[in-house]
């Protein structure tokens, strides 16, 4: 059978078996393009991207398929990482990449990944993914960037604790206060302690962390001294010997180029020189602090003198006021090279039964706590006690 078909004027017959056949393929494609549309509608996928936000506040893996996202939204923030690494990339003085602190959010089909503290000015990092549980993710990809230095105030070094130029043989830690968000990553390379004597700086005297103990502003910094070169009987205190020794000077330098977060440097470089004296094991003892009276119907200070010098960061929350059973609202200030707290109450004073509580995590200098003493022994490694309650008297 044929049919005629009309080209240019022309017509020309064509077999009716060969139109059905094209007719059936053409129907066949049609029935493949539908369906792919469809798989592409409920699964839709892209090119995998790492992007970096415009105000590289954050970094963010795009691309994903619907049911990626639907996976990744199974994992907890450790699997994220595990996923989705984000790090200071290695440098002249940064042999290894460090892991920068962040956390991770999918929304928009994407696993966004902000970091606790906002990316360095000039410093580079890497982000890099890859899972072979996601199929897209599969194939290692990475990205290498650098936020632009910013114009910032220069920073300071506001305060330096303990501010005592005595300090025990057996310190623990200083707390290093800066003005502004600092730079991380390398902290220990802006670093130095020095023995005046010999003028040779220690060897390694400081705890070298994988992640810096900075506190949530970026403006503090805890740097501990190695434990293991303070407790006596542990193998680098036997091979290496004390960091401090007692009757020795010491100085504490901070290197001037050491930058902010915005990529702006001290300037110049800060010292703290202190005498080492005999080693500290005595725990503080609430019940031998000397506390002031407070009249009642004023806002007089409440304060409370040590023996000692104390940790400054803990005296911030480590005691408590309260009275009929409930916290003060007040503020605390701690003077006197940390041997003095004072509180000033929000509201005057009234007469009720007042105490003041301290946890028994409070240290001093050497980390004595309350609780135990730093080189506990035995029993005293139980710590018996969580608080101690003393209490507070008023003049009328």
């Amino acid at each position: 059978m044929y049919y005629s078909l009309a080209n240019s004027g022309t017509t020309r017959a064509i077999p009716f078996h060969r139109n059905v056949r094209s007719s059936r393929r053409l129907g066949r494609l049609i029935c493949i393009a539908l369906l792919v549309s469809f798989v592409l509608a409920n699964d839709s996928r892209a090119a995998i991207e790492l992007k970096v936000a415009t105000d590289f506040e954050s970094v963010s893996v795009t691309g994903l398929s619907d049911s990626e996202v639907k996976q990744v939204r199974e994992f907890d923030q450790k699997q994220l990482k595990d996923v989705f690494q984000v790090r200071v990339a290695s440098s002249g003085d940064l042999a290894t990449p460090v892991q920068i602190l962040g956390g991770y959010e999918i929304a928009d089909g994407a696993i966004t990944f902000r970091p606790q503290f906002p990316f360095g000015s000039g410093v580079s990092i890497t982000a890099e993914v890859q899972s072979k549980n996601v199929p897209s993710l599969a194939t290692k990809r990475a990205i290498k960037f650098v936020r632009p230095a910013a114009v910032g105030a220069r920073p300071k070094v506001t305060e330096i604790y303990p501010t005592a130029d005595r300090l025990p043989e057996n310190l623990l830690k200083f707390y290093l206060h800066f003005s502004v968000p600092m730079r991380q990553g390398n902290v220990y390379g802006h670093l130095q302690l020095v023995n005046l004597k010999t003028q040779e700086p220690a060897s390694y005297p400081f705890l070298k962390l994988g992640e810096e103990l900075w506190d949530p502003t970026g403006k503090r910094l805890t740097i501990l001294f190695d434990p293991g070169r303070i407790k006596r009987g542990l193998k680098p205190r036997e091979v290496a010997g004390p960091v401090l020794v007692a009757g020795e000077q010491y100085e504490l330098v901070i290197d001037a180029d050491w930058k902010s977060a915005d990529g702006v440097p001290l300037g110049q470089s800060v010292r703290k020189q202190f005498t080492a004296t005999e080693a500290d094991p005595i725990q503080p003892t609430p019940l031998t602090w000397k506390l002031s009276k407070p009249k009642v119907g004023t806002t007089e200070p409440l304060t409370i003198d040590f023996s000692e010098s104390l940790d400054h960061a803990m005296l911030h929350r480590a005691i408590d006021v309260r009275a009929g059973g409930k916290s003060v609202d007040g503020t605390i200030t701690v003077s006197c090279q940390e041997t003095r707290w004072s509180f000033v109450p929000s509201e005057p004073w009234q007469r009720a039964k007042t105490e003041i509580v301290c946890d028994a995590t409070l240290e001093d200098n050497a980390g004595n706590s309350i609780g135990r003493p730093f080189e506990a022994t035995g029993d005293q490694k139980n710590q018996p006690v969580s608080e101690v309650r003393v209490k507070v008297e008023f003049q009328d």
